[in-house]
């Protein structure tokens, strides 16, 4: 018993000892206590800055990568918007003759060789084998026909694009067809006896069943007189190859 209270007085002696060394270290040493202060206080700081630093960069990475897909979407959005305002603008100068019919509009995917901007391939299917008509603007842009299911545009200027027009007040007939150039049309065929001249209009005739009577084409620009024809050159009024947009035009259905 004695040995446990001597022991206990004992402990109790030097835990007092203990504190009060501690206690004289803290108010006669307090360069102890700046040291201290310094290091949780720049050793924290450093702690606060690289986790804010390594948190700005997520976050910076994050709207980089935000941005550029609202960049991305910014640019498919200017290009549907650009289609639509195209697309009203062909549905608003659109003016068909005819009701009985059927029109789509299409678009240019792209040439199907780079030396000839006359030939494209169109954004549409075919099942029919019938030759259809393309305008743009309400003018006579080329015709169209089936290559594999696939639907071909024949631009003004093209070897093979032809169709028949009216020439004139008196709609003297005629085919149309490439010129010289890309850029020029001519009209052969056209009866000798056929009261033509420079400055007449040059209309689409509707008697191919491609188009339909009335579709403007271009004007003439000179008459060639043959031994048993007339050759009429033509400018057309629009250059078909700079269009993204066309309507197929056909009085019968494009699918057989």
């Amino acid at each position: 018993m004695r040995k446990l209270i001597f022991v206990a007085f004992f402990t109790i002696a030097i835990l007092s000892y203990i504190f009060k060394v501690d206690e004289l270290i803290v108010k006669n040493f307090t360069f102890i206590n700046d040291i201290k202060a310094f290091y949780i206080k720049n050793v924290l700081n450093i702690s606060t800055s690289f986790e804010k630093y390594f948190n700005q960069a997520k976050i910076i990475e994050k709207l980089k990568i935000e941005n550029k897909e609202l960049q991305d979407y910014k640019i498919l959005y200017n290009i549907a918007k650009e289609e639509l305002a195209i697309k009203n603008e062909f549905l608003t100068n659109l003016n068909l003759a005819q009701t009985e019919t059927q029109v789509e509009l299409v678009k240019v995917i792209s040439y199907i060789s780079f030396n000839d901007f006359t030939r494209v391939w169109l954004g549409k299917y075919l099942q029919s084998d019938k030759i259809f008509g393309l305008i743009s603007d309400n003018f006579a842009a080329g015709i169209v026909i089936n290559q594999d299911d696939r639907a071909i545009g024949l631009l003004n200027g093209n070897k093979d694009c032809s169709y028949s027009v009216f020439i004139g007040d008196e709609k003297s007939p005629g085919i149309i067809m490439a010129g010289e150039g890309e850029s020029s049309l001519q009209i052969k065929f056209i009866p000798i006896l056929a009261e033509i001249s420079e400055g007449d209009e040059v209309i689409t005739s509707g008697m191919d069943n491609i188009f339909y009577e009335g579709l403007k084409v271009g004007v003439v620009t000179e008459v060639i007189t043959l031994a048993d024809m007339k050759i009429a050159k033509v400018k057309p009024y629009i250059n078909a190859s700079k269009k993204r947009y066309f309507y197929i035009y056909g009085s019968t259905p494009f699918q057989k």
